[in-house]
């Protein structure tokens, strides 16, 4: 259930990346084009190359919260756990009123089995956004999974 969740977050992701204009301050040139090619190639399942565009988009664009989060979902998908830790934790110092990357980074502990640090970004996520349905819906799932089904039902 939980691995559906985040495939649909993951997909939804990135079509809104592809569409995602840089905030203020962001330079629009070449990290823009090497985002944009990033996940073209990630939407064609070569994430290899897509890691390495995307890695090339945030070089250019350090703050480029975007091109972070999106290349956190590539190496994690990549299973390249610890990097894809680094990518979500930059997109959420870029970004720390934002839920959506600490859903992110919650579903990969999650997926590294550290049920308490996914416990941690699922709640900040929801104390950011309350009206997350997938925020509550991942915590739920990890709480039962710890078998603390009072809090799970909460």
């Amino acid at each position: 259930m939980l691995t559906a969740v985040f495939k649909k977050l993951f997909f939804t992701f990135l079509l809104a990346a592809l569409i995602a204009v840089p905030v203020f301050g962001q330079k629009r040139g070449n990290s823009v084009a090497l985002f944009q090619q990033g996940v073209a190639l990630a939407k064609k399942g070569d994430l290899a190359r897509a890691v390495n565009k995307l890695l090339e988009a945030v070089k250019a664009n350090p703050k480029y919260y975007e091109a972070y989060a999106t290349l956190g979902l590539a190496l994690q998908n990549s299973q390249r756990y610890s990097e894809a830790q680094d990518a979500f934790r930059r997109a959420i110092d870029l970004r720390p009123a934002q839920a959506d990357p600490h859903l992110l980074l919650g579903g990969l502990l999650q997926r590294m089995n550290d049920a308490d640090g996914a416990i941690a970004e699922f709640q900040t996520a929801i104390k950011l956004d309350p009206r997350s349905a997938e925020a509550y819906s991942a915590l739920g799932f990890v709480l039962a999974a710890k078998n603390q089904l009072p809090e799970a039902i909460k």
